[in-house]
């Protein structure tokens, strides 16, 4: 922006505003196939208060040629965030790009809404090259903190097994207590058909075991706690749960 001034004469900065500043982190998935069942699961995982699921129109999908099930969107709006999860693989063939070496790839995206960035910059209108640099760094060095709380942490936590592993798991910590074994069995099948209802007592009950009540595909066994995925962590538990099973 400096070199732009430089020789233009034109000094941007007098009437610069900042729209949005923008956070992506792509994870390698085993296939596109798993990318998929991330995002199908992510849109029944969503917390109901204080976040909305944004559905395109068809004029926003005819206008970006871009697929629904390729992604989940979802935002707060007394925040003044947007969070996105979405298959990159996908938007790089629509792109034309190489992807003949990509298994599997999702991108995790941050949006920092304008009504966000007022907070941090005291509703400036006007902003100097120095001030932006600091406000960039400062978003840069809490990134990880900010991706963690509006991405993952409106998801619903644990790892997701699939249908009869996920069984298996519950029976095995639930030991002799019959009742509660039934009473998160009846629970997951509500959840998969309706999406996440949240029923502290009983979600007391799948935390404790690091699990979700949401169930993947067969053929995908286990996708980690969407923390985990945007972390690159596994749970110790459920691994060691899946060597025997």
């Amino acid at each position: 922006m400096n070199e732009i001034e430089l020789q233009s004469s034109i000094n941007l900065w007098r009437e610069v505003k900042i729209k949005r500043i923008d956070l992506a982190k792509d994870i390698c998935t085993p296939s596109d196939e798993y990318s998929q069942e991330v995002i199908r699961m992510a849109k029944k995982a969503l917390y109901k208060t204080g976040y909305k699921l944004w559905t395109p129109t068809a004029e926003d999908i005819e206008k970006t040629r871009w697929n629904e099930c390729n992604s989940v969107l979802f935002n707060n709006h007394n925040q003044g965030v947007n969070s996105k999860i979405y298959n990159k693989l996908q938007d790089m063939k629509n792109q034309g790009l190489d992807t003949s070496d990509t298994k599997g790839l999702l991108r995790f995206e941050l949006s920092l809404k304008r009504d966000y960035l007022r907070q941090l910059e005291g509703n400036n209108i006007h902003i100097s090259l120095d001030e932006l640099s600091s406000l960039l760094c400062g978003v840069l060095e809490h990134s990880g903190e900010l991706m963690q709380k509006y991405i993952a942490d409106p998801l619903w936590s644990g790892g997701m097994l699939s249908k009869e592993l996920q069984k298996k798991y519950i029976k095995i910590n639930c030991k002799s207590k019959k009742a509660k074994y039934k009473k998160m069995l009846s629970y997951r099948t509500q959840c998969n058909r309706y999406g996440i209802d949240r029923d502290e007592h009983i979600l007391e009950s799948f935390d404790a075991i690091s699990l979700s009540p949401l169930y993947v595909g067969e053929e995908f066994r286990y996708i980690p706690s969407f923390s985990n995925l945007l972390n690159g962590a596994t749970d110790e538990r459920i691994e060691m749960f899946l060597k025997f099973y």
